[in-house]
């Protein structure tokens, strides 16, 4: 996408910003949720599926889906960081990104320099996953539980257009 037709590509219709705002706020678990949804708008099931396509391939939305809570379903997750030499941290991130429970794995410029978060399932021991990875690595990693969950909850209206009130 060039830089002329950026500004054309990346507005939204009215429709579409009364859509993107209303399935921030929830879709309703039915056995048509695109339907329940479109029904507000005079849209088909078909027709909102398509549109969260458009968007998606517009590069509007990243991603469409449900937010499970792991902890409810019994699930442990901690944020782990490591102190690794620079010709060693792809040997390293390798090794931690075949493990299934690794996720938001990322560098930072910073003595700890890999960040990652492990989740298991109720039936692993986290402090078991932890020490195999470290012994597979060949490093130790600090870890740092949350001890308090902080959710923004950003939902952004986008039916009222820039310079509206």
């Amino acid at each position: 996408m060039n830089k002329e037709n950026f500004k054309e590509n990346m507005s939204l219709t009215e429709t579409e910003r009364k859509l993107l705002t209303a399935a921030q706020q929830g879709i309703a678990l039915t056995a048509e949720p695109f339907a329940e949804l479109g029904k507000e708008f005079g849209l088909s099931a078909e027709e909102v599926v398509d549109k969260f396509k458009s968007l998606e391939e517009k590069g509007i939305i990243r991603r469409f889906g449900g937010v499970i809570s792991s902890k409810k379903l019994g699930w442990q997750s901690i944020l782990l960081a490591a102190k690794i030499p620079e010709e060693e941290i792809y040997e390293v991130v390798e090794v931690l990104n075949k493990h299934q429970g690794v996720t938001h794995n990322y560098r930072r410029d910073h003595d700890f320099n890999l960040w990652f978060t492990l989740s298991v399932s109720p039936e692993k021991d986290l402090q078991a996953e932890i020490s195999s990875l470290e012994e597979e690595t060949g490093y130790n990693f600090m870890q740092l539980p949350k001890l308090k969950q902080y959710k923004l909850g950003v939902k952004l209206d986008l039916v009222q257009q820039e310079g509206e009130k």
